[in-house]
């Protein structure tokens, strides 16, 4: 993800959430207790939802690399050609990538739930004890979050069998006229180094979930509603940190694919100019495959985002009418 894409949606959200904190500040949200939770919690969600787009930066890992030995000699090959082994350059980028999104997300939904609105006048108060975190998870959006992390698991199966791919050096009487296709190779890492990243990046991710659950379950309840009214403002806030949750899960998804493959892509230009290095792999009929995926991975995405933005909770029922 380029620095661009990422900083978009970050800024909407800063808005996003700056606008309605001077509304809230103002008193110029709805008098009506139930209103204002409903607004309250559709801004949390929407807000967390930008913070998301870290997660989908995580192929970007694979190019990040640096030479696997310092003091080591390149190697050459037939024709002249040079390579430099590479490995992995974990420093900040990694951590950054995989718990930013998650720690940000949890951030949202936490304060989110300490910080509902509180009416004005004389109001009633509902009575209801604490509810355990496990109680109030949803049972449809946790069996898709076990389904999309299998997915996630065969296709980081897929990466972890991906070799690194060196820098590639132009012979000396070639270095004043460049190829195109050599300008575009990019060094890659091995997919197994990408491993540990993305298994923090999930664990993170169903932190974050689990923190917004127990928050919704032991907050306290909002005055101005009903026993019925606050347990459903509960249910569906759990629906909707759940909902984010399996967003970013398919962004990890999403971006384990791509990180295949860039490897793949990589392997392919190796295999033009280096045929006899180890990584080298040429594309052959799996071109057409990864074409059909470039093709219809935005598809899929977007379909996924539409059914997750459809996908509404049974209790929200509750929370849009007057009546108790």
């Amino acid at each position: 993800m380029t620095g661009f894409a990422l900083i978009v949606p970050l800024f909407t959200a800063l808005v996003l959430t700056v606008v309605y904190a001077v509304l809230r500040t103002s008193g110029r949200l709805h008098a009506d207790a139930l209103r204002g939770v409903r607004i309250h919690g559709l801004v949390t969600a929407v807000a967390a939802l930008f913070f998301t787009v870290f997660a989908g930066g995580l192929d970007q890992l694979i190019f990040s690399t640096l030479h696997a030995d310092p003091n080591g000699q390149v190697t050459e090959h037939a024709g002249g050609w040079m390579t430099v082994d590479v490995t992995l350059w974990a420093a900040w980028g990694p951590w950054l990538l995989s718990l930013a999104g998650p720690l940000m997300v949890a951030a949202v939904h936490v304060v989110g739930q300490l910080t509902f609105p509180e009416p004005r006048g004389v109001v009633r108060r509902a009575s209801l004890a604490p509810r355990s975190a496990g109680r109030l998870v949803p049972r449809d959006p946790a069996l898709a979050a076990a389904v999309l992390t299998a997915a996630l698991v065969a296709v980081l199966a897929v990466l972890a069998a991906e070799p690194s791919t060196p820098m590639l050096i132009e012979p000396v009487e070639r270095r004043g006229t460049p190829d195109p296709d050599v300008l575009a190779h990019h060094a890659t890492a091995a997919g197994r180094e990408l491993l540990p990243w993305f298994a923090l990046a999930w664990a993170a991710t169903l932190a974050a979930v689990l923190a917004g659950v127990s928050a919704a379950a032991r907050r306290r309840a909002v005055e101005g509603l009903t026993p019925a009214q606050d347990r459903a403002a509960r249910e569906v806030a759990a629906h909707r940190m759940l909902r984010t949750g399996l967003w970013m899960l398919w962004l990890l998804i999403v971006a384990a694919a791509n990180a295949v493959i860039a490897s793949r892509d990589a392997r392919d230009v190796l295999a033009r100019f280096v045929p006899d290095h180890p990584s080298a792999l040429p594309l052959g009929g799996a071109a057409r495959v990864i074409e059909a995926l470039g093709t219809a991975g935005p598809w899929l995405t977007l379909t996924v985002m539409v059914v997750l933005v459809l996908w509404r909770p049974r209790a929200l029922r509750v929370l849009r009418t007057d009546r108790p």
